[in-house]
């Protein structure tokens, strides 16, 4: 499945409503990970996502990716609005971690 500029404006749109910060490394990550994980929702985020999104950038590390994943998760959570967080993550008290912020992520976009 090919995707188009409006879907990669769509995932910003709504990273931006979180306060992502689109300087952050994971943001663009995060982008590639949730559009990898829309294909085949079933697969590992640990076991195959993050290898996949190393083997495509070939600069990352699966565990760096997986690093970076997280803090800009983890920086949004911390300095974006609260009220936006909740709409997606209304029982979350603390940070999703990546696994449910990519699922969840997937759901809503699709």
């Amino acid at each position: 499945m090919q995707y188009t500029d409006a879907d990669h404006k769509q995932l910003r749109y709504m990273f931006q409503k979180l306060g992502f910060s689109p300087h952050h490394t994971g943001y663009k990550l995060l982008i590639t990970a949730i559009l990898l994980y829309a294909q085949d929702p079933n697969q590992s985020i640990t076991k195959e996502l993050y290898p996949t999104i190393a083997k495509h950038t070939k600069l990352y590390s699966a565990a760096s990716i997986e690093r970076a994943i997280r803090y800009a998760i983890t920086e949004a959570w911390a300095h974006g609005p609260q009220r936006a967080w909740q709409q997606y993550f209304p029982q979350q008290i603390k940070a999703p971690s990546n696994a449910i912020f990519i699922a969840t992520m997937v759901e809503y976009w699709i």
